[in-house]
């Protein structure tokens, strides 16, 4: 997402949570649906162009600066307790 384009992922774990509305979801066991929305995200420019603003946007929540603080909280709480 953070490389400006669109992603097709699981719509499994944790994936929709990260994602968000930027995500494009697919079974991953079916190798239909993961070609199908590939072609669908190939062939239509707008949705395209819409779901790569959405990844950028969303990639933006994510930082090495951030990760790092909440790590660095969990491990305070932690050895608080």
């Amino acid at each position: 997402m953070a490389s400006g384009v669109p992603v097709v992922v699981s719509d499994r774990t944790s994936l929709p949570e990260v994602c968000g509305e930027a995500g494009n979801y697919v079974n991953p066991d079916d190798p239909y649906s993961i070609a199908s929305t590939i072609n669908i995200l190939l062939e239509d420019q707008l949705l395209y162009a819409q779901k790569q603003e959405l990844g950028l946007k969303r990639s933006r929540l994510f930082t090495w600066d951030k990760s790092a603080r909440k790590l660095m909280q969990s491990i305070l709480v932690t050895l608080q307790s």
